[in-house]
C-alpha cells in the first residue's frame, strides 16, 4: 500500500474505522457526563442541562472521531 493513500480495504481500513468509532463513543460519553455536571453545577433547568449535554457530546464525539482519521495515512499529503 502506498503511504500517501487512505486505506480502502482490508485490515488497514478496519483499523481506522474501529479507532474512529471508539474515539466517537468516548467523546460522546465525556461530553454527556461533562454537560450534566456543568449544567447541574450551574443550576440550569432540566432542558438546559440536556441541551448542554447533547451539544458537548456531539462536539467531543466529532473532535475525537477526527483524530484517528487525520492520523490515517494519506489524509494529508506529505511534502
Amino acid at each position: 500500500m502506498d503511504r500517501h493513500t487512505m486505506p480502502t480495504k482490508g485490515a488497514a481500513l478496519t483499523a481506522v474505522a474501529v479507532s474512529a468509532t471508539l474515539h466517537c463513543l468516548t467523546g460522546c460519553a465525556i461530553g454527556e457526563v461533562a454537560g450534566m455536571a456543568i449544567g447541574t453545577g450551574l443550576g440550569f433547568s432540566n432542558l438546559g442541562t440536556v441541551a448542554l449535554s447533547v451539544s458537548l457530546a456531539f462536539l467531543f464525539g466529532y473532535v475525537l472521531t477526527s483524530l484517528p482519521l487525520l492520523r490515517a495515512p494519506g489524509w494529508r499529503s506529505r511534502r
